[in-house]
């Protein structure tokens, strides 16, 4: 049975779309974690890993963000990247032949920090900036560009995607750099995020739908001046300015 109310709520996700779950046992090596569940569709195969406020780093990312008298920025966050890669850790040591897909499935149960946490974890996985200012013929713009910073994305390729099930919303973030991510896209988890109209990333669609930039290149991110001339190349812009949203998390 599953250990966590996170990991109840990802399996009855699971389990009410048709996918069979089982709960895998955990390790007799000592400090080794295995990820929680081995998920079935028929066709394809899954290693979950499930997070939420019952995982140490994360709730010390739930402490950090309740209310009181600060700022939150929008951007890039070490602590929900060290929780990443822990659990892409865990994925690729139960299954080192990358024979299934491997998702990381974040549960957010605070209708306080649901919008603020999901939002954050889109900025940590995608590399996300917030640019604006204006195309060669004089257009004003203000739009996302998708891998402008670090992206954990980027750095964990095996990772095929990650869920985020908050108290408003279940989104599923697509992975491009994963080679198995057109797979993906045949498979049964993405087709049902597509029937059922949840929220579906992926940044290749959006920008085809002239939604966002993405720096798609191999310059250094911590360059930021070169990855703005690539996307001044690469867009036809006369001018960008990247610019980071603040939030007021005020007392209740």
């Amino acid at each position: 049975m599953p250990s966590t109310y996170g990991e109840r709520q990802a399996e009855n996700f699971l389990k009410s779309h048709g996918l069979t779950v089982t709960k895998i046992p955990e390790s007799s090596v000592q400090d080794e974690k295995t990820p929680d569940f081995l998920v079935e569709d028929g066709n394809s195969g899954y290693i979950v890993e499930v997070k939420d406020r019952e995982d140490q780093k994360f709730m010390a990312l739930f402490e950090s963000h309740i209310p009181g008298e600060k700022t939150v920025g929008l951007e890039y966050d070490n602590r929900i990247s060290a929780i990443i890669k822990q659990a892409v850790n865990q994925l690729n040591t139960f299954d080192e032949t990358n024979r299934r897909f491997k998702i990381l499935w974040f549960y957010i149960d605070s209708p306080l920090f649901s919008d603020l946490l999901s939002r954050k974890i889109g900025f940590t996985l995608y590399g996300l900036q917030e640019v604006e200012g204006f195309y060669r013929n004089g257009t004003r713009f203000q739009t996302g560009c998708f891998y402008f910073t670090d992206s954990e994305f980027f750095r964990c390729k095996e990772l095929d995607a990650v869920v985020v099930q908050g108290a408003n919303e279940t989104e599923l973030c697509i992975n491009d750099f994963s080679v198995r991510s057109q797979d993906l896209r045949q498979s049964k988890i993405y087709q049902l995020f597509i029937e059922e109209g949840l929220h579906l990333i992926e940044p290749s669609k959006i920008e085809a739908e002239r939604r966002c930039f993405i720096a798609d290149c191999s310059i250094n991110r911590r360059n930021s001046e070169a990855v703005l001339d690539y996307i001044k190349n690469k867009y036809n812009l006369r001018h960008v300015t990247p610019y980071n949203y603040t939030l007021f998390n005020l007392p209740l």
